[in-house]
Order: C-alpha cells, then structure tokens, then sequence
C-alpha cells in the first residue's frame, strides 16, 4: 500500500509539470463519459467476515456485483458521478447468510494532462456507503439476527484514461486509484460492529465516450 502511494504521488507531481498547450484545449473543451466498472477495490469482506465469526459462523463467500459511472469534462474541470453495489450468500454450521455492502459519490478534480489519447485528473469526492446482513436458521425457523450500517464516504485520488476516438465518438478504459475514508458510522441490529471499507482503493472502468 505504501508503495501504491507513492507511485500516485509520482503521478499527480509529474502530471502537474505538464502544460496542455492551448490549441489542445479549445480542441477538447466538452466530453461526456459513461462506463463500466471492471473491477472495484473499495467493496471487500473484513467487516461482513468479522461479524459472521462473531455470531458462530466462519468465512464467507465472496461478494458478486457491479457498478459503473459518468464523467463530465469542461475545459480543465472534471465532475464524476459513480456508485457500485455486491452481494453475496454464505452457509456454515446449520446457519445460511445473506449479505450486501454498496457506495456511490460525486467526485470533482481538474484536468492536468489532456492529450488525444491520454487524460489525467485529480478526484476528490463525498458520498455514502452502506450495508446489511442477515443470519437465520437454514430450515428457515426462528427470528434471524440482522445488522445494518450506514457512512459519510470520503476519498481523494487520480484518474487516469487511456482513449481510442473517430471524430468526436471514442471508447475510453481507466484507472481510477487512491484512498477512501469513512467518517459519521451508524448501525443498528445485533451482533458486532461491522467496518465500513476505507483505505486504499483501486478501480477499473471502460465505456464509450463523446467529445466536443
């Protein structure tokens, strides 16, 4: 992970020695992104695990979802709204599990490298993330025990986009990488606490893109 920062920072200090030259931004002044998240760091399963294992059921089965996103550039302003979401299923010891942990923001940054086909961008965003789980006898009897929890998301990064454009229509694949808090933790229901996902985050996004 320390390495991880490091390299970011690599990255934002020598993108930030970079000047666009006008022509490229009157070129590049306007675009619009949509995508698809390929693979998402920030949703993982220490928390959910500890609270299984706190109540007598050990491990968990991994977490199945998706997510995706848009991005809006203006000039040197980038504005991006994302969320994802996963579940997941788990039985041990007579008991059967079900399981879900989602987030979604609104991230602002500013353009420091913009090149045909190559973008690089600060993020910093605000949002929430949430989560549930509920454990029940597997014949289905019995009151099962739940919990649910909710966080003031907060993370700071860069976005990276390498881009594959015809005119004013092209497909972009990124890098979206940095680090995730979790601030304001409330949760009610039974059993241990369950942490919100916070650290280092790295996700991996794909979809089309217009430009102007």
């Amino acid at each position: 992970m320390i390495a991880l920062g490091r390299l970011l920072l690599a990255l934002i200090c020598g993108a930030a020695v970079s000047v666009t030259p006008p022509e490229e931004r009157r070129k590049r002044r306007l675009s619009l992104a949509g995508y698809a998240a390929l693979r998402d760091t920030a949703l993982d399963l220490p928390g959910i695990r500890a609270w299984l294992e706190g109540m007598g059921v050990p491990g968990a089965a991994p977490l199945r979802g998706g997510g995706g996103g848009a991005l809006l550039t203006a000039g040197r302003l980038t504005l991006e709204g994302s969320g994802s979401g996963s579940g997941g299923v788990h039985e041990a010891e007579g008991k059967a599990a079900s399981y879900g942990v989602g987030q979604g923001a609104l991230d602002v940054g500013m353009m420091l490298v913009q090149k045909r086909f190559l973008r690089v961008y600060t993020l910093a965003g605000v949002g929430g993330m949430g989560g549930g789980v509920s454990l029940r006898p597997r014949e289905g009897k019995g009151t099962p025990d739940s919990a649910g929890w909710g966080s003031l998301l907060l993370r700071g990064g860069i976005g990276i986009d390498l881009i594959m454009r015809v005119w004013h229509v092209g497909v972009t694949v990124g890098l979206r990488a940095g680090y995730q808090s979790a601030a304001f933790h409330v949760q009610e229901g039974e059993g241990p606490e369950i942490a919100a996902p916070r650290g280092w985050f790295v996700r991996v996004v794909a979809g089309p893109l217009v430009a102007y």
